[in-house]
């Protein structure tokens, strides 16, 4: 019985806003678009996609990228046919990326940049075989605390800003 009437009781309140919701006055008008139809299309792609953090388009690229993957990146060039390569390299190596910052991924006409875990703001272009080059790396100073992304500024000298949090 106690059961049935917490039940009633739970139904006032939705009930209650529900009436007062549709006894407002007719002069509100809520105009809502109209609803688009999308078309959307499926392609089988080559390469087994396991766990995509991140999607961002870089040089008529659509680039995948995999957090965990020894190769990084899954690369679908533009128009997507489903044909994609793996590329980049883990490690601490020339070029290759420690733990890149997922929300720091900026994509340009060149390739694409990144901040990685060292504080390092990279810049990677396509070489003539499709695979990531480093092409330039700045260090940011003071990289301790979490990061919160890239900002790109095209209407200054300065292309990006790198945004992190303050104590």
């Amino acid at each position: 019985m106690s059961r049935i009437r917490s039940l009633y009781k739970g139904a006032i309140i939705p009930f209650a806003a529900l009436a007062i919701v549709s006894c407002r006055s007719r002069g509100d008008v809520c105009i809502l678009p109209e609803p688009e139809t999308r078309q959307v299309e499926t392609v089988s792609c080559n390469i087994d996609i396991l766990n995509p953090w991140k999607l961002f388009v870089a040089e008529e690229r659509l680039m995948v990228y995999q957090d965990m993957a020894e190769r990084p990146f899954i690369v679908f060039p533009l128009p997507l046919n489903g044909n994609g390569y793996v590329a980049g390299y883990r490690g601490r190596g020339s070029g290759e990326l420690i733990d890149p910052d997922i929300k720091s991924f900026v994509g340009n006409l060149s390739g694409f940049s990144v901040v990685d875990r060292d504080g390092s703001f990279r810049t990677y272009s396509f070489d003539s075989g499709g695979d990531l080059e480093l092409s330039d790396e700045v260090m940011i100073k003071g990289m301790e605390g979490p990061m919160n992304g890239v900002l790109r500024l095209s209407s200054s000298a300065i292309k990006f800003v790198y945004v992190r949090f303050c104590k």
